[in-house]
């Protein structure tokens, strides 16, 4: 699968409130915001309407840590992997500025480890 990024939705299977990899067991499909990204997998928004086990909620301080948005404070988080992801439902085209947070549709990287800086902060690291 592709790698994923921040803003992009995802798809799950969720049985019983857990979010489950079976193909054939399986209450709904779910369709879940990702709002930050590690090596290993995938940080989801869970909207107060769906019921999921598990997660956590996001306080100002690891939405900080995190880079996450601030709209997130104060509502619930899960972790999952590439394994968990069903199918991709939207993926966004373009990359937030890592410095002033601006989203550029059609931007690529244009930094060693993977970010995206637009024009004006890469040459007024002060704005």
């Amino acid at each position: 699968m592709s790698r994923l990024k921040v803003g992009d939705r995802i798809d799950c299977r969720v049985k019983s409130g857990n979010i489950t990899i079976d193909y054939n067991d399986y209450d709904a499909i779910q369709t879940f915001e990702i709002v930050a990204r590690d090596d290993e997998g995938y940080y989801i928004y869970v909207p107060s309407y769906i019921q999921l086990n598990g997660g956590s909620i996001l306080s100002a301080d690891r939405c900080l840590r995190m880079s996450i948005d601030k709209r997130f404070v104060g509502e619930r988080i899960a972790y999952i992997t590439d394994g968990e992801v069903y199918r991709v439902s939207y993926q966004l085209d373009g990359m937030k500025c890592a410095h002033c947070a601006d989203f550029f549709v059609m931007a690529e990287s244009n930094q060693s480890d993977g970010s995206f800086l637009c024009w004006s902060c890469r040459f007024n690291p002060y704005r």
